[in-house]
């Protein structure tokens, strides 16, 4: 005859070295997930006008993230100055300039005038973020994605 027996049962036979062996696992896979996770969201500054536009050259910045904005946001930056995309299905054209290491940019968003705002770039080898006032503010991460033909 088969016998059930209680789950807390069964953890509670393990004793003390179940649980030092649970806790010392946990330790070793947070120590070595740990860094790569941080190392995803490491961002080098960008100050440098021409590093800017090698990275934005020819490319579709798409905010992808959170899910419910997923490619609803997608702007071309030109090394002309200009701005032009769609955003949340109307259109958006904009100015941009370099001014002491940072991106210049007014914007207008299907006849609302976002004012100008100086941002700070980053880059982490994927995706570039523009955090508003001067790198104080709030920000804005963007996919660099190739245009479909």
């Amino acid at each position: 005859m088969n016998q059930t027996i209680p789950c807390r049962v069964l953890l509670s036979n393990l004793g003390k070295d179940y649980v030092v062996t649970r806790i010392v696992l946990m330790i070793v896979l947070l120590l070595a997930f740990g860094p790569v996770a941080a190392q995803a969201e490491d961002y080098l500054i960008i100050d440098d006008r021409a590093q800017f536009e090698r990275l934005v050259q020819g490319k579709i910045l798409t905010v992808k993230t959170p899910f419910y904005v997923r490619n609803s946001i997608r702007l071309v930056v030109r090394p002309s100055g200009t701005i032009q995309g769609r955003a949340l299905r109307s259109d958006v054209t904009g100015s941009w300039n370099w001014d002491q290491g940072f991106f210049c940019r007014e914007i207008d968003w299907d006849g609302t005038e976002i004012p100008y705002n100086c941002q700070q770039v980053l880059f982490n080898g994927t995706r570039l973020r523009f955090v508003s006032d001067r790198g104080t503010g709030a920000k804005a991460d963007f996919s660099l994605d190739t245009p479909r033909n």
